[in-house]
């Protein structure tokens, strides 16, 4: 038997080992991300719910997702990363059986539970599947890794997104929601025979000389770009997840009628993100740069409020690509920085997603609070100076920031 340490690897290659992860994560954010838009469109065009209705059950969700992603990135370094997703799948089917007997009912409260229910059981499995791409074996750099993570959620939400007016009339919304329980159950079983055995799993993410060697020498800088990301990623949800119980309003007041054409639409900026995602892999500047990160977030919260308080299409089409770029750069800060920083840590791939969901939190609530219950204008403007309170925040640590490094040079002079 050779004694090189590496022969016992020759069999274990990326497509066997980080294949299966992305191919689970990308089937399950499909069902999770169409079930839940069927229900805000639903909300709004079938059964007539004010738009403040709809983003409080945002609201409510991003509280609940908060908690659970908090949580679950402990229980991934306690568990492993593997069994909590399977734990998590598993128990989503509750999700989709809530959807089917709310849809069936037409019953705005059911509904409300299912979102309720989907950020309770689905949370956990994302901190899960983060930590487990970074710590599988394998050749492939930290920061692919990373791109294709976010590639996989970003095109296989738009790809739900787009398509779920169309397939509800296709099949009938009932329907939907049965053969979206259906993949789940498809989803276990591939995740329990396919991926890898937990033991396989490495304590850390898996070595990468070129990338460590990238880590700027002064973990200052590092350590508040960090915080910086999780500030900006947490504002940035303030409009993303605002975005979708909003959009189905943004559309029907613009004249679409048809939920298919309406969908559509609302999607183009997760298109975008998923471009996005492709441009910060291969354009590395922005990695540990202070000033792409707020012309970033600058970008972002102006294009949400004109998106929110949009004339017409073309106007809201444009908007939606820029939207879509700027989330994908912050987005990629955030979670990079997490992983890299950490060594692939669950418990800050926890902290990334808890970051998110406070996000979801703060915006549709306070825009839900703004105005009467269908006006898009003052919930415009809300969000507008929560994400102005953000930029404020992101600005006070890249100044303290440069004092300290300032105090810190005099010093060694």
């Amino acid at each position: 038997m050779s004694n090189d340490p590496s022969s016992g690897r020759r069999d274990i290659n990326d497509s066997r080992t980080l294949l299966p992860w992305y191919a689970c994560h990308f089937a399950a954010v499909f069902c999770y991300s169409m079930v839940s838009n069927a229900i805000y469109f639903l909300c709004i065009y079938q059964l007539k719910v004010p738009v403040s209705r709809t983003l409080w059950v945002a609201a409510g969700g991003g509280l609940v997702y908060t908690a659970a992603a908090y949580f679950s990135g402990r229980l991934v370094d306690r568990w492993g990363a593997k069994r909590v997703v399977l734990a998590s799948t598993a128990l989503c089917l509750l999700v989709f059986i809530t959807a089917a007997f709310a849809v069936a009912y037409e019953n705005f409260y059911l509904m409300a539970a299912a979102i309720l229910l989907l950020n309770l059981l689905a949370t956990p499995a994302w901190p899960a599947i983060e930590s487990a791409i970074c710590r599988t074996p394998g050749t492939l750099r930290l920061g692919t890794r990373m791109m294709l993570y976010n590639l996989s959620w970003s095109s296989s939400s738009f790809i739900a997104f787009f398509l779920t007016g169309m397939c509800g009339a296709l099949l009938g919304w009932i329907n939907l929601c049965i053969a979206l329980g259906g993949c789940l159950i498809v989803i276990l079983a591939v995740t329990a025979l396919w991926t890898i055995p937990q033991a396989m799993l490495h304590k850390e993410h898996t070595a990468d000389h070129a990338e460590d060697a990238a880590i700027p020498l002064e973990p200052l800088k590092a350590n508040t770009l960090l915080v910086m990301a999780w500030v900006a990623n947490l504002f940035a949800f303030v409009s993303a997840n605002a975005m979708i119980p909003l959009m189905p309003a943004v559309t029907k007041d613009l004249g679409i009628i048809n939920t298919g054409v309406a969908t559509a639409v609302g999607s183009i900026y997760m298109l975008a993100r998923v471009i996005g995602f492709v441009l910060a892999w291969l354009w590395v500047g922005w990695r540990y740069r202070i000033r792409w990160k707020l012309t970033f977030f600058s970008i972002l919260m102006i294009s949400t409020y004109f998106i929110i308080v949009a004339q017409g299409v073309t106007e809201l089409i444009l908007l939606q690509i820029v939207l879509g770029l700027a989330l994908a750069m912050i987005y990629s800060g955030s979670l990079y920085y997490a992983m890299h920083l950490s060594r692939g840590s669950g418990h800050n791939a926890g902290i990334h997603e808890a970051v998110i969901g406070v996000g979801t939190v703060i915006g549709p609530a306070l825009a839900a609070m703004a105005g009467e219950a269908g006006a898009l204008g003052p919930k415009a403007l809300t969000i507008l100076l929560v994400q102005v309170a953000g930029l404020s925040i992101l600005l006070g640590l890249s100044f303290r920031l440069k004092r300290r490094l300032n105090r810190k040079e005099a010093q060694s002079l």
